[in-house]
């Protein structure tokens, strides 16, 4: 009888910071790893140790012990020791599509100062899987996926190997870890802790533990090559397991038992293997482990967060940086962007991003986010005050003053912006007007304007954002009223500044445009443009009717549909812990219906207009001390709902301010449809997702469906014929419910606050996902800013341009003040617009040489042709792989590149320019 090889993978897996610290599991590591090297080094049998699947942990421990790098490098390069192929190991849904390509990316130049990563999809503790993950390893050099998470009853048919095929058609060889990738920790002994210690393993209990586990594994295995692994969760080696290895092969004689790696594992199964059967789709279901759904919503500042992080390097500085490098020859700044990128993949392992650690940690993560927007915003000034500098030789008078607008996007496009703009004293605000850099007059809208006494720290004003110079500027009038005037000038040396809104018009893709202010008077503006009253905001494209309560209508003239009763706030118990949601029975929330705010103008301009809408949201204390019911304590949360809509579009603005005092609850925002439809559509990473609303079998699962998603910059709902779409900045949980009018319900969730680590008493989840720890920061105490929009269309949303109307909503212009004397007057142009059946993710430097890599992905279900049009004479083009390396030149003529697009393809192009 021919025996059954079963690979032994001895590992650890490191969470780098969890229920402890990132510097006390430091500490740890530093010993596991000075373990590790002296076993494969000197330890008879002790031949391969698998180092996690990440190399973030390599640069921790040489940190402080850079002396074991030549040690590392030769066990790797031995065959001793894997690592790698990510950076860390992420939470895929809480992170951007360009995030998880630079994981893998920034992971291959680690490992490759060692000798190189493991060619392996090594992603043992993800909570749930996205679809594009077969080609996005596939497109990395990597044919295989080891993982524990997001199977539901199909496993119980596919067995425990199986071909993954991604949206595109890409394959990996899936390996589901049966009992997860602790499955054979602590070999012989009966509690996991004991293999931490000294003590001696029992023969007897290993032969009943491996006889047991080999029976699970041999149930779903679909070839005669089985894998136990050996370790867990910050586990140092087992030094007894080349003995153990031993004892197994003398006491169950069927079996050939060995010391492995996964790659040794990938290939023989791969040459054993029979037909395996293919599944697509995301891996997103619990019927064997947790998906722990409810981190998509846990300290929901962090989300908000980490999405303005990404945006700046990927929508602003990348982009902004390649256009002032290759059209205006300015230094690439490489070495900011490598360490931006660096500190922001170190705050996306799944226990970092999910919310569910010690608030030490979290506190931590902010540290993080702020270096990388810190050091992004100073990158992104420095181009912009090339193009269009802040100080010069003379300054004449108001002519002198010059705007710089900046599109990121790889399309044409035009906005409404709002721009604090510093003034000589001596300026007649009635006559300001605005000309393109063709002299034709732009739509203009003075807001208001101030006189303010210089003060220190006040030249540093024009270099800041607009948010902030707005707050800035509203803080110190209201703490130094005398040195803020409407009225006249503040003394001797004063400024004025003015709050005004342009309409800027085709700035081409990922280029510049200039702006002037004049003193000729503002261009004449069709008021009739945008309608604002005391309650409703109407332009040619729809109308907005607004309510006490914060709710609001919607007219959409192209269609005729109508929408009520939208934005409609619902707060219900939160009984749960970091990890998952969970409701007190019958709970059926508190709802605003009965509020009677004020609705005041915050705007009513000819180019946009804003309504406010503001009361106490009275809300439990907290859960009573019993936990089975909420305080009959209330206190106010102070709402305030903005609701704003610009001349040139249908998509409606949503900013919600909530000052958070209750605990133990989760606040969401409802938008009730008539629409029929049995999907909820939601943007994901290289893939729209269309997740089914029909409720599933989950009897006997460990975690039922929560009902909630995960969703990227948006979601939507759909009959064919009409939708409505929502948007959101740093919002990754939605939900879809059937209502009593036949169609379907949105909810999309804003916040959720819960005082605990984990906890075992959750109606959604049976044990444990963590440790039993108060978290008292994950209330959320304080106040928080929610921004979302919403967009209505008919037919498909493809061609609707949903995703573009997204990205204009996710991605304003850059608006630059500065003087015309000295700037860079003329714009150039790198590429020509791209159609709305792609999605560019990427205009970036390569990450060694000098040339531009750009990378889109095809939206469609069926192959698409796209051109790209470049306006440098291009020298070379080549197909690259995800992680930059050439595989074949590829055909160009005219500055033109044309791509044939499988379905749902990504594709990434290296360029050289003459």
């Amino acid at each position: 009888m021919k025996k059954k090889t079963v690979y032994i993978i001895a590992h650890t897996h490191w969470d780098r910071e969890w229920y402890l610290s990132f510097q006390q599991f430091r500490f740890r590591l530093i010993d596991v790893i000075n373990t590790v090297c002296d076993l494969l080094e000197s330890a008879e049998g002790f031949n391969h140790f698998v180092l996690d699947g990440q190399a973030a942990i390599l640069e921790d421990y040489l940190e402080l012990y850079p002396e074991n790098a030549s040690r590392i490098k030769t066990l790797v390069e031995k065959g001793k020791l894997s690592i790698g192929p990510w950076y860390i190991l992420p939470d895929e849904f809480l992170v951007s599509p360009e995030s998880t390509i630079r994981n893998l990316l920034m992971g291959e130049q680690v490992c490759h100062r060692f000798g190189g990563a493991q060619k392996v999809g090594y992603m043992p503790d993800s909570f749930g899987h996205i679809a594009q993950m077969p080609q996005i390893l596939n497109k990395s050099g990597i044919n295989s996926f080891i993982y524990m998470r997001g199977n539901g009853n199909e496993l119980e048919s596919l067995g425990s190997e199986f071909i993954w095929k991604g949206p595109d058609g890409s394959t990996v060889l899936a390996i589901h870890q049966v009992g997860g990738y602790c499955n054979g920790a602590s070999l012989g002994f009966d509690a996991l802790w004991e293999g931490k210690t000294e003590r001696k393993p029992d023969t007897a209990i290993l032969r009943q533990q491996v006889g047991k586990l080999l029976k699970r594994l041999e149930k779903y295995s679909n070839t005669d090559t089985l894998v136990i692994n050996n370790g867990c969760d910050h586990m140092p080696p087992q030094p007894q397991l080349p003995v153990l290895i031993k004892e197994l092969n003398k006491v169950l004689p069927g079996y050939r038992f060995k010391i492995g790696d996964w790659s040794g594992f990938i290939e023989d199964v791969l040459h054993r293997q029979e037909a395996l059967t293919g599944y697509s789709g995301e891996l997103l279901k619990g019927r064997y482990h947790y998906i722990l759904s409810g981190v998509w919503s846990t300290r929901m500042y962090l989300k908000q967060a980490n999405h303005r992080a990404q945006n700046l390097l990927e929508k602003y500085i990348e982009p902004l940086a390649v256009y002032a490098w290759i059209c205006h020859g300015l230094p690439y700044p490489s070495r900011i962007l490598d360490h931006c990128w660096k500190r922001l993949l170190q705050n996306h392992p799944h226990d970092s991003i999910c919310g569910c650690s010690l608030d030490e940690v979290h506190q931590e993560m902010e540290v993080r986010f702020n270096d990388v927007i810190h050091n992004a915003q100073e990158a992104q000034n420095r181009v912009m005050e090339y193009l269009n500098p802040s100080l010069c030789r003379n300054l004449e008078g108001i002519e002198d003053i010059m705007l710089t607008v900046f599109n990121p996007l790889a399309y044409t496009r035009n906005q409404v912006t709002e721009r604090l703009v510093y003034l000589p004293a001596n300026t007649d605000l009635s006559q300001i007007g605005v000309i393109d850099d063709q002299g034709k007059p732009a739509m203009f809208y003075l807001r208001s304007g101030w006189f303010m006494q210089p003060h220190a720290g006040g030249d540093n004003l024009p270099v800041l954002h607009f948010t902030e110079r707005y707050h800035f500027l509203m803080d110190f009038q209201s703490h130094f009223p005398q040195r803020v005037s409407i009225k006249g000038s503040t003394g001797a040396g004063s400024v004025q500044m003015a709050l005004i809104q342009i309409y800027v018009e085709n700035i081409n893709a990922v280029s510049h445009r200039n702006y002037y202010l004049t003193t000729t008077g503002p261009a004449l503006t069709n008021r009739n443009n945008l309608v604002v009253d005391g309650h409703t905001l109407e332009n040619r494209f729809c109308r907005v009717t607004v309510y006490p309560n914060g709710t609001f209508d919607l007219l959409d003239k192209r269609s005729g549909q109508i929408f009520q009763g939208l934005n409609r706030l619902e707060d219900s118990s939160d009984t749960g812990d970091t990890y998952d949601y969970s409701s007190l029975s019958g709970d059926t929330g508190i709802y605003t219906d009965d509020q009677a705010g004020e609705i005041e103008i915050v705007s009513e301009g000819p180019l946009s207009g804003q309504l406010k809408v503001k009361f106490n949201f009275y809300l439990p204390e907290s859960l009573a001390q019993d936990r089975n019911s909420r305080s009959k304590s209330l206190i106010p949360c102070v709402t305030e709902i903005l609701i704003g809509l610009c001349y040139d579009s249908a998509r409606v603005e949503i900013k919600t301010k909530f000052e958070n005092r209750a605990k133990d609850h989760r606040l969401r925002t409802h938008f009730p449809l008539k629409i029929s439809s049995k999907f909820l559509t939601s943007d994901g990473n290289f893939y729209t997702n269309h997740r089914s609303l029909e409720k599933i079998d989950a009897n006997g699962w460990a975690q039922p469906p929560s009902g909630t998603f995960p969703q990227r910059d948006y979601s939507l709902i759909s009959d064919g014929k009409n939708g409505l779409a929502i948007f959101n900045k740093g919002l990754p949980e939605i939900a879809a419910t059937a209502n009593a009018e036949g169609g379907v319900t949105a909810a999309l969730t804003l916040l959720r606050a819960v005082g605990w680590l984990s906890r075992d008493d959750l109606s959604t989840r049976e044990e444990n996902a963590g440790p039993v720890l108060p978290t008292p920061e994950a209330q959320c105490w304080g106040s928080h800013v929610f921004e979302y929009a919403i967009y209505p269309f008919s037919g498909n949303e493809i061609a609707a341009g949903v995703k573009r109307e997204s990205e204009l909503f996710q991605v304003p212009v850059l608006v630059h003040q500065g003087l015309k004397d000295t700037s860079v007057t003329e714009p150039d142009r790198l590429i020509d617009s791209v159609s709305n059946h792609v999605a560019v993710t990427a205009i970036k430097k390569h990450v060694q040489r000098d040339t531009l890599i750009i990378r889109l992905y095809n939206l469609l279900d069926r192959v698409h042709e796209e051109e790209l049009k470049f306006y440098k004479e291009i020298r070379q083009v080549w197909n690259v792989n995800l992680i930059e390396e050439r595989l074949s030149p590829k055909e160009f003529k005219e500055n033109i590149v044309k791509l044939e697009l499988n379905p749902h393809e990504i594709a990434t192009l290296e360029l050289e320019f003459k």
